[in-house]
C-alpha cells in the first residue's frame, strides 16, 4: 500500500483527514490556506530557481538545496509536529534507497529554518505510524473526528462538521 508523506503528516494530526486523503476525498482546493501555502512555495522556489524533486510515487520533495538537504516549504511553523514527521518520512524512504541525507523545514514568511536529522527512534515511530495508517486506510468508513483548535481552518471541515 502506498503512503505519502502526506499521509504521515495527517496521521500526526487528524486521522479522519487522513481516511478522506487516502480514500480520494480531496480537500476543497480554492481553501485559502491551501492558496496561500502554494502561492509562498512557488515564491520560495522561483527565488531558489528550483522545482520539486519527486523520489517515487510516495516522496515528492519541495526541492533539494546545494548542500544536498531535502527541503520542505511551509506556511507556517503551526502545528509543527505533523510537518516534521512529514519530513522524517522523506528521509526515511529515501534512507531505505541508499541515500542518507539531512533536511530542515523553511518557514519563509517567518523567516525561520528547522534542521531535522533522522533518528533511530524517530524511525521505529515511523514504521509504527506506516502499519497504522494502513489500518486507517482499511477502515469502510472516516474515522470520528474529535474536535480540535484547528478544525475551523480545515478544508474537510465541512465534511467533519456540518452542524
Amino acid at each position: 500500500m502506498r503512503i505519502t508523506g502526506l499521509m504521515v503528516q495527517y496521521y500526526k494530526s487528524c486521522t479522519t483527514e487522513l481516511w478522506y486523503l487516502a480514500h480520494g476525498i480531496i480537500p476543497q482546493q480554492e481553501d485559502e490556506n491551501l492558496r496561500i501555502g502554494r502561492f509562498i512555495e512557488e515564491q520560495y522556489k522561483k527565488r531558489e530557481k528550483t522545482r520539486n524533486v519527486i523520489v517515487d510515487d510516495s516522496v515528492s520533495i519541495d526541492l533539494l538545496n546545494s548542500l544536498g538537504e531535502v527541503v520542505e516549504i511551509k506556511k507556517s511553523k503551526k502545528m509543527n509536529e505533523p510537518k516534521l514527521y512529514q519530513l522524517y518520512y522523506y528521509l526515511l524512504k529515501l534512507k531505505r534507497k541508499g541515500i542518507n541525507l539531512q533536511a530542515r523545514m523553511v518557514i519563509p514568511i517567518e523567516r525561520k529554518t528547522i534542521r531535522v536529522s533522522l533518528t533511530p527512534e524517530i524511525e521505529r515511530e515511523l514504521e509504527k505510524i506506516e502499519k497504522e495508517i494502513v489500518q486507517i486506510i482499511k477502515e469502510k468508513k472516516p474515522i470520528e473526528p474529535i474536535r480540535k483548535p484547528y478544525c475551523k481552518k480545515c478544508s474537510y471541515y465541512e465534511l467533519c462538521w456540518s452542524d
